[in-house]
């Protein structure tokens, strides 16, 4: 008899380690069947722009060196155009000044450098320019992409 009651009490112990585990898988592990909400994003174009890239004081040969970017910025407000569309001059201005101020060793080092989420250097650098221009409204960026990105 007490061989019986221990196979018993293994087996309740069993059955309620196995229901308990799998109580548990589909409370925590197991998402809802709800999908999860996923916002649309927005692209807008800041366009092609050429400016040059500032003077490396240590060369000796003096060369003028541009780089030309076409920029779009991603957000997920489809208002928020209008505010960027008011302020794109001020936006490119921006852009350009940063670029005034680097130069060609500088901008080689940071591009392609990843900072976050697979951001390199400029692109971070853009969205901190543009979110300072627009203030609080720089807040919907979601991120700056450069779809052409040449030094010459």
């Amino acid at each position: 008899m007490n061989k019986k009651v221990l196979i018993i009490i293994i087996v309740v112990v069993l059955l309620l380690v196995v229901g308990g585990g799998a109580a548990a898988y589909f409370l925590v592990f197991k998402k809802d069947n709800e999908e999860e909400k996923i916002e649309p994003t927005f692209d807008f174009q800041l366009g092609e722009t050429m400016t040059y890239l500032a003077k490396d004081p240590a060369e000796k040969r003096k060369k003028t060196v541009y780089v030309k970017y076409n920029t779009i910025i991603v957000h997920r407000d489809e208002k928020f155009v209008e505010t960027l569309t008011k302020n794109k001059n001020l936006i490119n201005n921006g852009m350009e000044k940063y670029f005034n101020n680097k130069t060609e060793e500088q901008i080689r080092k940071f591009r392609g450098k990843n900072v976050e989420d697979g951001k390199d250097r400029i692109e971070v650098d853009m969205q901190e320019i543009i979110e300072e221009i627009l203030g609080e409204e720089g807040e919907k960026i979601e991120r700056v992409l450069f779809v052409e990105f040449v030094i010459n």
